[in-house]
């Protein structure tokens, strides 16, 4: 057995034995039933030759094998129906399974082991590769039941018939093994690579769908088009690739097993009419009716069989992309567990003034590429209570920084109040943080429920603003009352109804209301105007007194008020002070301050 399909049974097949007991059992009395059938019609087929020499007994007979092959074949369909909806029922519940089991995992990935995947081809894994998973153990088992008890039946039951016959039409069978034997191994190849295209192809679409905005601005569709045209041709190549294998195993297993019937036709019917002229019992019309049934019915689980293989090379294929997953988020959640601090409790005592220190720091997202970007932070403290401004041009690490402190990237030279980062799991350092990400991404439901996702899984600290406080420190407030519907108005996809200073304003508002000991805003204002900078700024000063916080901003003017402002250049703090220090000694500083208040003057006076 697959190690990824046997891993999977151990791992979801228990719990089930009730659904599939049923299920086997209905299928166990579907074959009895089946295989019962062709003797009964053998039975009705000699009546029907003896006719000339019928009496009333006779007569009897052949209606009661006539009623009783009709009642059969009513049980037959009930039995059938219910052996389905009863494995088929199990492996519905299995596919909620696994698809919530991989869900977790993505969700708990690191962003380190998260930026290795991407967005298309997960979701590829949840949908088509867990479906694929669902069919394979449903009709896996529903197959492999069939083919294991229906061949063994119908050979006893020819054998009886005819030994001779029997053995004679199942020369063909070696050959059916050999060819799908040799085909299996290049349609597992070829099922990996089309549900890895598959992926890339699913990616590509929802990039063009998530850039559907600057696409109606830029002219670039041809180019678009040419790169999906190019993945979508791709997986078709390649899907058209598996295809043709299974369907030479699907024409090659048919061909080779429809050579019995041939057999039966050449050899056994000149005997059954030869047996029923002389008038003899042995291999006469009904017998050869019969046999004839046995081995059709046969030879539908045998072509099952040929369908049953490439059904659980894809399976196992799946499982292994699912399980690439599980098994990444399983490592990082071990490594996890292994931390020492758990729990909130665990920090009490460790309570200095330091809330964050990084000292001799040094990162780079690619160390082996040469003149790759370094973060190189030598000493950073971020005592309780301050505010801290960071101020550099863009691409000078400081959103690195800011992921490297909130915990999203995890490496050495950081620790949160005296404890290094490496020994705080990422749940509870998780909890000591509220960020304004750069990028403002909101889900697609209304903004109420963005709001209660935070309000529901956060905390009551005296840190965390009242939603009415941080309401109006963010200004959103005066634009949702002009919307119909409020806070229950729909942002549709990624926030698209919303404008780029209102999503912004939003996530202000969510990083407000969640508790935290350090807020981490970056570029939180870079969306809005100056008239809506300058009241969120003065209000947010007044409502975060005594809070550590740590402000990212290209505009001077939105750390002005912090107690320190850090200046970064290429990855490195090149100059730290309150901002009348930076302006009296900071030539660059002084420069770029005063050009951006003689643009905020002209915006006000235009």
């Amino acid at each position: 057995m697959y190690p990824n399909t046997k891993r999977f049974l151990k791992e979801y097949l228990p719990g089930k034995g009730k659904g599939y007991f049923w299920g086997i059992l209905f299928l166990l009395l579907t074959i009895i039933t089946t295989t019962s059938l062709p003797n009964y019609t053998k039975d009705a087929i000699n009546f029907l030759t003896d006719s000339k020499d019928a009496d009333q007994e006779k007569l009897s007979q052949f209606l009661y094998v006539s009623i009783l092959i009709l009642v059969l074949g009513i049980v037959l369909c009930i039995f059938r129906t219910l052996s389905r909806v009863f494995i088929f029922l199990e492996g519905r519940k299995i596919e909620a399974e696994v698809r919530q089991d991989l869900f977790d995992s993505v969700v708990n990935l690191p962003m380190n082991d998260l930026a290795n995947y991407q967005s298309g081809d997960l979701i590829s894994r949840g949908t088509n590769d867990v479906t694929s998973v669902r069919v394979m153990i449903s009709m896996g088992i529903l197959h492999t039941i069939n083919t294991g008890l229906i061949v063994p039946l119908c050979l006893f039951h020819m054998f009886n018939i005819s030994a001779k016959l029997t053995l004679i039409c199942l020369i063909p069978l070696p050959l059916a093994i050999i060819g799908t034997r040799v085909l299996s191994h290049k349609m597992m190849i070829a099922g990996r690579e089309t549900q890895k295209q598959l992926g890339v192809l699913s990616e590509t679409i929802r990039e063009q769908f998530r850039a559907h905005t600057m696409l109606s601005i830029f002219p670039v569709f041809d180019r678009v088009n040419e790169q999906f045209d190019k993945d979508n041709h791709t997986y078709s190549q390649k899907a058209e690739t598996l295809l043709r294998i299974r369907v030479v195993m699907m024409i090659m297993v048919a061909t080779i097993l429809s050579l019995g019937m041939y057999i039966l036709l050449r050899y056994g019917g000149p005997e059954a009419i030869a047996n029923e002229e002389l008038g003899k019992d042995g291999f006469n019309i009904g017998a050869f009716t019969a046999f004839s049934l046995f081995l059709g019915m046969m030879q539908g689980p045998l072509r099952s069989a040929g369908f049953l293989l490439p059904l659980l090379q894809r399976g196992e294929v799946c499982l292994e992309r699912i399980y690439n997953v599980r098994d990444t988020a399983i490592k990082a959640s071990k490594i996890d567990s292994a931390r020492k601090f758990q729990k909130d409790k665990d920090l009490e005592s460790k309570a200095p003034s330091t809330l964050v220190s990084i000292s001799n720091l040094n990162y780079s997202y690619n160390k082996e590429i040469e003149n790759s970007f370094c973060l190189n932070i030598k000493k950073l403290d971020i005592l309780k209570g301050k505010k801290y401004g960071i101020f550099g041009k863009t691409g000078c690490g400081k959103t690195i920084l800011v992921n490297i402190i909130c915990g999203n990237i995890r490496t050495e030279g950081i620790s949160f109040q005296g404890i290094p980062y490496n020994d705080i799991s990422s749940e509870l350092l998780n909890s000591k943080f509220s960020i304004v990400p750069q990028d403002s991404k909101h889900f697609s439901k209304t903004i109420q429920e963005n709001i209660d996702l935070i309000l529901k899984n956060s905390n009551t600290k005296p840190n965390a603003l009242t939603f009415e406080d941080a309401y109006n420190v963010s200004q959103l407030k005066y634009d949702v009352q002009e919307f119909n519907n409020g806070l229950d108005t729909l942002l549709g996809e990624h926030g698209i109804n919303l404008s780029g200073g209102q999503k912004q304003r939003l996530s202000i508002l969510r990083a407000l209301v969640k508790s935290r000991d350090l807020l981490i805003m970056d570029d939180y204002v870079s969306a809005v105007d100056h008239k809506t900078e300058s009241r969120i700024i003065t209000s947010l000063f007044q409502n975060i007194q005594g809070q550590t916080v740590m402000m990212v901003s290209h505009r001077i003017s939105a750390l002005a008020p912090c107690d320190e402002i850090i200046i970064m250049e290429n990855g490195q703090i090149v100059d730290q002070g309150t901002h009348d220090d930076l302006y009296q000694r900071n030539k660059e500083y002084k420069d770029t301050y005063d050009h951006q208040m003689l643009e905020k003057k002209l915006e006000e006076f235009l």
